[in-house]
């Protein structure tokens, strides 16, 4: 199992779309970020974790997110891929929804699988929504 993390801000990181969608992510990994926001960043170091952040969502344009997206924080909604399966210490999303900057957070439990590759062409809506 892979320990990742959904967390949504109070508002965007600054990178904005340079950061990888975790789909594009799992595939091609030339683009990584290790750094979040440096409360969160400090909650993992403390628990001895690497990270990377990648978005949550794709914008359903390839350019930019719509009004309807933003409104719904799909902009502003990252998931943090632990670089190892480590053990971490039990309150972890808890903490991690009492920094100010944070939203809302949980952890999701990802079972290795054997990937079927679809192209954004052949189901555009459906991966852009994940």
């Amino acid at each position: 199992m892979n320990h990742h993390f959904v967390i949504k801000l109070h508002n965007p990181l600054a990178a904005g779309l340079a950061i990888p969608s975790w789909l594009d992510f799992i595939t091609d990994k030339s683009m990584t970020r290790e750094t979040f926001i440096p409360a969160v960043d400090n909650l993992f170091t403390d628990a001895h974790a690497k990270f990377w952040v990648t978005l949550e969502y794709d914008p359903q344009g390839d350019e930019n997110w719509n009004p309807e997206e933003v409104r719904e924080g799909l902009n502003r909604t990252y998931r943090i891929i632990l670089q190892q399966d480590y053990k971490l210490p039990e309150g972890l999303v808890q903490r991690i929804k009492l920094v100010p900057e944070v939203e809302d957070a949980r952890e999701i439990d990802v079972a290795h699988a054997p990937r079927h590759t679809v192209s954004r062409r052949e189901f555009p809506d459906r991966l852009s929504r994940r």
